[in-house]
């Protein structure tokens, strides 16, 4: 039988615009994606004490969660929902299994996928057209139209370190001695756009994040001098817009719904969010109930959801739009 928990603080209420605390579903496992799709939320992650596969759990309003049981101890690094199904893919550097990708029609019941190479780290997923795409932090890019059977695509070099989908196009970002933007039409067939992003970007697997919204693409990441936001409507030419976000945090993670941007820290007090109502120009710091490393955030039904990889039963956040 599922265990669920809920959370909602005495005295508060779902006001619009205000980050809420809810009880994380387990209390030792490190959340790093979270998806919606089909009327639901999925978050993955892995265990901090390692040799389980309890690292997945789904909420039908991301206030109540239920643990569920993944198809191996493999470290899930990333979640997303396409064509009627959810994907995941993640490391196996805790079990070295083979099945670094699941998928699950519910979100509930999840069956394994071999991955058609054996790169280990898998950094970047998303859903476009007609197909999942995936990036992994060597050379590697591989693509499915199910979720179950994946083949590799030509990307090659430059460590792959988030990827999303908009205008008929997908944009990954690339680790190197300089930080590079990958392009591609279908996720087969990718460019590489050199010296593209701020020399500032502090480029890595756990900050950066990048999302489609509003007609333009917007990048999330670590600072050196501020310049940690990156906006483009065009990503195919070098008019990447460098804006300062207000705080010099290391942002993992960025989402998109009902016309905002919302961004989430590893770093702050009290204030470890950020969103954007006009097209990703300019930024205001929101207030977080709870000093977490915030790890990735998610929209769906009028609501963003946001995990984290410390805490200690609160490690999930909600806030209404």
């Amino acid at each position: 039988m599922p265990i669920s928990f809920a959370m909602n603080p005495l005295g508060v209420s779902n006001k619009k615009g205000v980050w809420i605390i809810r009880q994380s579903p387990a209390a030792n496992v490190t959340w790093r994606s979270v998806a919606y799709g089909n009327g639901i939320f999925v978050a993955v992650g892995y265990s901090t004490i390692g040799g389980t596969s309890n690292v997945m759990t789904s909420s039908d309003d991301g206030v109540t969660w239920v643990m569920r049981v993944s198809t191996s101890a493999v470290e899930w690094r990333r979640v997303t929902f396409g064509n009627g199904v959810f994907v995941a893919v993640g490391s196996d550097a805790m079990s070295g299994t083979t099945n670094r990708s699941m998928y699950s029609v519910d979100g509930i019941t999840w069956t394994a996928a071999n991955l058609s190479t054996s790169v280990m780290s898998w950094e970047g997923l998303s859903f476009g057209g007609d197909r999942f795409v995936a990036v992994a932090s060597t050379s590697t890019g591989v693509s499915t139209n199910n979720g179950a059977s994946w083949i590799t695509t030509s990307r090659t070099t430059q460590n792959g370190r988030g990827l999303a989908y908009g205008d008929g196009l997908f944009v990954s970002i690339g680790l190197a001695t300089s930080n590079y933007i990958w392009t591609s039409p279908d996720g087969n067939s990718w460019m590489v756009r050199t010296t593209y992003l701020p020399s500032s970007f502090m480029v890595s697997s756990r900050g950066v994040s990048i999302t489609f919204g509003d007609g333009k693409f917007v990048i999330v990441t670590g600072r050196t001098s501020g310049a940690s936001i990156a906006v483009n409507a065009n990503p195919t030419n070098t008019n990447w817009t460098q804006i300062n976000a207000p705080a010099q945090y290391w942002w993992s993670g960025v989402a998109f719904g009902k016309g905002i941007f919302v961004a989430v820290a590893r770093e702050g007090t009290g204030n470890r969010s950020m969103w954007s109502k006009d097209g990703g120009n300019t930024w205001e710091l929101l207030p977080t109930p709870a000093d977490n490393d915030w790890e990735a955030v998610g929209y769906g039904n009028n609501r963003f959801v946001a995990v984290a990889s410390s805490g200690s039963g609160n490690r999930v956040m909600t806030m209404d739009v």
